[in-house]
């Protein structure tokens, strides 16, 4: 009977990014990536992220440590790019600004506008 696969061999057919200030370099395996990163931080003081192809796992890396790990697990839903990648928008499309509720300038919940008059 076959076992399921492992973490690191569902993650094997993804190439990752690697983005410092400088440049963005493609990476075959996760492994790979995270090394260089870890290595490219160690010694300056940079962040390097580290992105897999399709934006659904993000790592940050600062003093050669790890410091912020994003794993989406959403899909189908299109971003504001168009494509199916994740977002960060709360699903109806559009933002809102903070002039769009009743003219609040503290968001204390009462309208300063009309406190005024």
């Amino acid at each position: 009977m076959d076992s399921p696969k492992s973490p690191a061999a569902r993650n094997a057919s993804f190439s990752y990014i690697v983005i410092s200030r400088d440049e963005e370099t493609p990476i075959e395996s996760r492994a790979e990536a995270v090394a260089l990163a870890k290595s490219l931080t160690a010694t300056a003081d940079i962040s390097v992220t580290v992105e897999r192809e399709d934006g659904r796992e993000r790592m940050q890396f600062r003093q050669g440590s790890l410091v912020d790990f994003v794993y989406e697990i959403r899909t189908g839903r299109p971003n504001r790019d168009g494509d199916d990648r994740p977002s960060n928008n709360r699903g109806d499309g559009e933002g809102r600004s903070r002039n769009d509720s009743n003219n609040n300038d503290d968001d204390d919940g009462d309208d300063d506008a009309s406190a005024r008059n």
